[in-house]
């Protein structure tokens, strides 16, 4: 693992997300390690660790939508959004029946502003909101735009015919939402809809983008795990450079796309400005991870290039950090 990689880490309920990755610093480059969306210590599931050079590409992982599956605890609420804190309200009569829960969720569907809870990570004035509350500092947090793209309440598994109505104050349910929800939020928006408080627990993240956590290290203290190279961890569109091509990146100079020679499958046939891709080199290992941007190469004859230019994002070869 020269210049570093990817870790899939399937995130136990308990240490936090630094917790996890203290560990493994001793595999990394120079320690240099790195992850992609915070869990809480409450929280398990996927936790995308990367090292050495990678970490300058952990903002692609993080962009990727996610998936959560979680439980909604109604009549009560928390100081933190979950279990783990501390009750501050109570409401009587909170039961409600399937039927109730399913007919509000559309409600939540799409872009939509969310406050965030005041127990996050989220700074004020360069202070943690969740450090401020704890010293019992008035934390006020401004609504931010977020997606809900899937929101499923998951039935008993003997059926839901014979629950449909069934009165209670526990429920699981499932979402796909973009960077930046917080299920705690949801959740407590969610019991606000069924006109009462509550609460959410067994927080797990089951995918990020297209990462998912059944692929992912059991984490162990006492194991070593296996970094993946950044082109099997990321599912961009791969190319092939020959050694003066892969050279001239490396310095800096940008090479019109149609130098490059297709990799496999996801090769780039019709790039447009913004694409990424990773540049192979002859062994298939990826050097350099870049960006397609509107320039000329020089070197090719006019009219005959793409238009478009590799824009070097990060060096991937023989532990440079890019």
């Amino acid at each position: 693992m020269a210049a570093g990689g990817f870790l899939l880490i399937d995130k136990p309920e308990g240490p936090t997300s630094f917790r996890i990755l203290k560990p493994l610093r001793r595999l990394a480059p120079k320690g240099r390690i790195g992850y992609a969306g915070t869990l809480d210590s409450g929280a398990s599931g996927l936790l995308v660790a990367a090292t050495g050079a990678s970490c300058r590409l952990l903002s692609l992982v993080e962009a990727g939508e996610k998936e959560y599956l979680f439980r909604l605890h109604l009549g009560f609420s928390t100081d933190t959004g979950d279990l783990t804190g501390t009750e501050t309200e109570r409401a009587g009569d909170a039961a409600r029946s399937f039927a109730e829960v399913r007919a509000v969720l559309p409600d939540f569907l799409g872009e939509q502003l969310q406050v965030p809870p005041v127990y996050s990570a989220l700074k004020i004035k360069g202070k943690r909101a969740s450090d401020l509350a704890r010293r019992g500092k008035e934390v006020e947090l401004a609504p931010r735009r977020i997606e809900v793209k899937e929101l499923e309440l998951l039935e008993p598994a003997d059926g839901p015919e014979n629950h449909m109505h069934e009165k209670r104050t526990e429920f699981a349910l499932r979402c796909v939402v973009s960077k930046g929800t917080y299920v705690r939020a949801l959740g407590r928006d969610l019991a606000k809809a069924l006109g009462t408080v509550g609460c959410v627990s067994k927080i797990r993240r089951t995918r990020i983008g297209s990462l998912r956590v059944g692929d992912a290290w059991s984490w162990n203290e006492d194991e070593t795990p296996e970094f993946l190279p950044p082109e099997e961890a990321i599912p961009l569109p791969r190319l092939t450079a020959d050694p003066l091509e892969l050279k001239l990146l490396r310095n800096g100079v940008r090479l019109d796309l149609v130098r490059f020679r297709a990799a496999g499958p996801g090769d780039v046939r019709e790039p447009k400005a913004g694409d990424r891709f990773f540049v192979l080199d002859e062994s298939g290992r990826a050097f350099v991870c870049a960006e397609a941007k509107p320039g000329r190469d020089v070197a090719v004859a006019e009219g005959a290039g793409t238009g478009l230019v590799a824009a070097v994002r990060a060096l991937l070869d023989g532990g440079s950090d890019g």
